[in-house]
């Protein structure tokens, strides 16, 4: 899964102007975190959105899966576009 996310990782942070970050944790170095997050398994994705609890990623693992589900998070939350 890890060439998968770094492709998507790079892609998205081109594309939403560094406005979506993905990262990554090893939850067998970081364990506190992990059980913080009720990370059971893995690989294991979590979506962050501010002010808001973490939930499970349901999608697809691949780079395109990733990439599409994260832009489509970011144009939910996207300012609207301003009119001139």
């Amino acid at each position: 899964m890890e060439p998968e996310w770094a492709a998507a990782a790079s892609a998205v942070q081109e594309q939403t102007k560094g406005k979506v970050r993905l990262g990554a944790v090893d939850a067998t170095v970081h364990q506190g975190l992990s059980s913080r997050y009720g990370v059971r398994g893995f690989p294991t994705i979590k979506v962050f959105r501010k002010g808001e609890d973490p939930e499970d990623y349901q999608g697809g693992r691949t780079r395109a899966d990733i990439i599409a589900k994260a832009l489509d998070l970011f144009s939910d939350n996207a300012a609207p576009p301003e009119l001139v």
